[in-house]
């Protein structure tokens, strides 16, 4: 069945604090989390001195999981797969992208990636996700994609590079797919006043939307709150996958947990 306007019963980040976009709270709650990104990358088609962002991704702690694993979309990887050059960003280092283990799920388009040999090597401490539920944060009811559009995030080997321009998506409802477990948001990309509105904070880098492109494998976080502290923090709840441009939906995955949590609403 699927809802197309889920009554979750919480409140959203704009209605728990009205001055959240004049005070960039999502910007600055997403910088937060910048480090557990993960971008993938190969050589633009006819050219071996331009690479291509084509795919985004974040690093991941599962409950029980004795390691923290890199989720991203499916297509993602499968699209990498005949590459001749492909690497990975993690941490704002390169790694070559091969010989890692992948648990794909083709069906709801989701993967789980080892993490590269030569991490482990360096013994470096990695920010993450972490999928585990902490009981003294509320929830709210706004939903944040984050990712790498691939428009905005193409480097030349020959010239200097101003780093990964990074988007933040959010949504305050949703749509939900009790079958396919699949949470929908409305995003229509016409111009003009045809398509979505929306208000970029003042410290956004994006002052108008991109393609979308890359983006797919982002993480899609609900935006929690700690009342006795009045901080906020992101909670991973699923996987942007597609967008479905002639239904205008942005389409994710959900984890387990959270899926379970929207059903008990209904």
């Amino acid at each position: 069945m699927f809802i197309e306007d889920f009554k979750y019963p919480f409140r959203s980040i704009i209605e728990e604090i009205p001055g959240t976009i004049d005070d960039s709270h999502a910007t600055q709650l997403s910088n937060k989390y910048q480090r557990a990104l993960v971008s993938f990358f190969t050589w633009k088609k006819n050219s071996k001195r331009e690479l291509i962002l084509c795919g985004s991704g974040f690093l991941l702690l599962m409950p029980g999981a004795p390691s923290i694993v890199i989720i991203t979309a499916s297509h993602v990887v499968t699209d990498l797969i005949n590459a001749d050059f492909r690497a990975i960003c993690i941490d704002g280092e390169n790694y070559p992208f091969e010989k890692v283990n992948v648990l794909h799920n083709s069906e709801q388009d989701y993967a789980l990636v080892e993490l590269p040999k030569a991490i482990f090597d360096k013994e470096k401490t990695l920010p993450y996700f972490d999928l585990n539920y902490r009981t003294q944060l509320t929830p709210l009811r706004s939903f944040m994609i984050t990712g790498y559009p691939g428009s905005r995030n193409t480097f030349h080997i020959d010239r200097d590079s101003k780093g990964l321009n990074r988007l933040n998506l959010i949504f305050h409802s949703f749509g939900f797919d009790t079958e396919t477990e699949d949470i929908f948001f409305k995003y229509n990309d016409k111009k003009g006043k045809k398509g979505t509105q929306f208000t970029p904070e003042p410290l956004s880098d994006n002052n108008n939307l991109p393609n979308l492109e890359g983006m797919s494998g982002g993480v899609i976080s609900q935006i929690m709150i700690d009342l006795s502290k009045d901080s906020l923090s992101l909670r991973p709840v699923g996987t942007f996958k597609e967008h479905l441009k002639k239904k205008h939906f942005l389409v994710g995955n959900t984890f387990i947990p959270f899926a379970d949590e929207l059903k008990k609403y209904l």
